[in-house]
């Protein structure tokens, strides 16, 4: 059996220690691994709405409205709420409601006889998607109310009366004590035509031909324009 050198054995072992990175604590050649930086996730905001009702340039007869829109999309799934806004003025300085829900409708009272403007966005807490288009509206205003004229009664000639003359006194009363204009509906046709129009008095003269039948008819009218239309009476010449 060989002996090993000792020193041939010494210079080895040397050797691989320089090899390996030790033996020098001057040079440190450990490797450190990058710190990593946190990813931030990136949210998206939500779609936006589209308006529904009420309709741009409507006219809404009830004061009592319910505002609906379409659902926004949110492509990173998040839940998503809308804030909506009426003003009386389309820059939204003046706005006379606002709020926000999860629904796509929501309800209030208006003022009658104004002008609105609406509009609604979505937001998902994080982000939120611009207004939509504003819409414009019209809440009608209070109705006043008129009560109608009473129906002409027949005064002359009585129904189907039989005159002997070239001309007919037609007369009629009704029962307002209001100021009233009088159409006058006169002919052969049993719908009988226009004859006169705005009579300021209850009676009429009208040229009759003998051997004929004639038809006529009475609306009376106030000055708030209601109106009510009286039976067509009959009366014939020989």
């Amino acid at each position: 059996m060989k002996k090993v050198n000792p020193i041939l054995l010494y210079s080895l072992m040397l050797i691989g220690l320089q090899a390996c990175g030790g033996g020098d604590s001057d040079g440190d050649d450990t490797f450190v691994e990058p710190e990593k930086n946190p990813i931030e996730a990136l949210n998206s905001a939500p779609s936006i709405p589209v308006l529904v009702y009420p309709d741009d340039e409507l006219v809404c007869i009830d004061n009592a409205l319910e505002f609906r829109w379409t659902t926004a999309s949110d492509v990173d799934g998040d839940p998503v709420t809308y804030t909506i806004q009426v003003a009386k003025d389309a820059s939204f300085a003046d706005i006379v409601y606002e709020i926000s829900t999860g629904e796509i409708k929501a309800s209030t009272f208006l003022e009658k006889g104004s002008t609105f403007f609406w509009r609604t966005m979505a937001t998902d807490n994080i982000s939120d998607s611009a207004y939509s288009k504003a819409w414009k509206f019209y809440t009608e205003a209070a109705a006043v109310t008129n009560q109608l004229p009473s129906q002409p009664q027949l005064i002359a000639p009585a129904m189907d009366q039989i005159l002997t003359a070239t001309s007919a006194d037609l007369s009629w009363k009704v029962a307002d004590t209001e100021t009233l204009t009088y159409d006058l509906y006169f002919g052969t046709q049993v719908a009988p035509p226009l004859y006169r129009e705005a009579l300021n008095a209850p009676a009429a003269t009208v040229a009759i031909t003998p051997g004929s039948v004639y038809y006529w008819q009475i609306i009376s009218k106030d000055a708030r324009g209601g109106a009510s239309i009286g039976p067509i009476w009959r009366f014939s010449a020989e």
